[in-house]
């Protein structure tokens, strides 16, 4: 039994082998894809984030709440801008705080779909258009609000991945953070109600300026208007009685 299993392997070893001693060349791997010129990360970081944000994803609340906490610490002034927080203070925003976990989880959600998306450039951007067009709709929220998460999440992020978050992966979540808020201002910008100031604009190019009314006299000009019109009219009355005489 031994002896034909020791045969059996042998055979499939030389049918394996082909050549004795011959060595397969070894083959150059493959050239990663390049990726769509409208996003700002090589195929490699594209990767790295795309691997390095498993890590964030098995811990999505903590890191949420983690982000919230330093975003309302450094930014008192938008407090109002979320009911559920608006009438409390940062000390009250515990880490374990239902209503804020709740939060969080919406908007890690957008960015965990965000950066599972980054290899689709054209869905990316209609969902995060979308994203901006609905913070049109909150009362007193300006485009430059958005811009005060970046902080918060790369703080939140290094939190979470500890040692992992190398020099090279910071700068990979810069990166993505920045082209991630800066599409979501654009669709704030498409959102916007329009104004009819364009169209006046338009207007008032084609049409020709109206010319401007002439300036009210002064009463120095009306004295002298009255005076040269008795003057006027006396002479009138001379050049009549001159006429009636002759």
């Amino acid at each position: 039994m031994g002896g034909n299993l020791g045969k059996a392997l042998s055979t499939l070893q030389k049918k394996g082998d082909g050549d004795a001693g011959a060595v397969a060349p070894l083959e150059d791997p493959p050239t990663p894809p390049e990726t769509d010129p409208r996003l700002p990360l090589t195929a490699r970081q594209l990767f790295s984030i795309t691997k390095s944000w498993k890590g964030i994803a098995r811990a999505m609340e903590p890191t949420g709440i983690i982000m919230f906490v330093r975003l309302f610490e450094e930014n008192e002034d938008i407090l109002h801008l979320f009911q559920k927080f608006q009438h409390k203070r940062i000390t009250e925003l515990h880490r374990d705080s239902m209503e804020l976990a709740q939060h969080a989880g919406i908007v890690m959600s957008t960015l965990d779909e965000s950066i599972k998306k980054l290899g689709n450039v054209d869905y990316f951007m209609d969902y995060l258009h979308s994203v901006g067009k609905l913070h049109t709709k909150i009362p007193g929220f300006k485009r430059e609000y958005f811009w005060r998460i970046e902080r918060p999440f790369l703080a939140a992020v290094q939190e979470t991945l500890g040692d992992r978050y190398t020099d090279n992966i910071e700068n990979i979540y810069k990166i993505t953070i920045r082209y991630i808020l800066d599409t979501v201002v654009k669709g704030f910008d498409l959102g916007r109600p329009k104004t009819g100031t364009s169209s006046v604009h338009q207007q008032l190019q084609q049409q020709p300026p109206k010319a401007s009314p002439e300036p009210s006299p002064s009463p120095e000009d009306c004295k002298d208007d009255e005076t040269k019109e008795g003057i006027s009219a006396t002479q009138k009355g001379i050049m009549k009685q001159s006429s009636g005489l002759s």
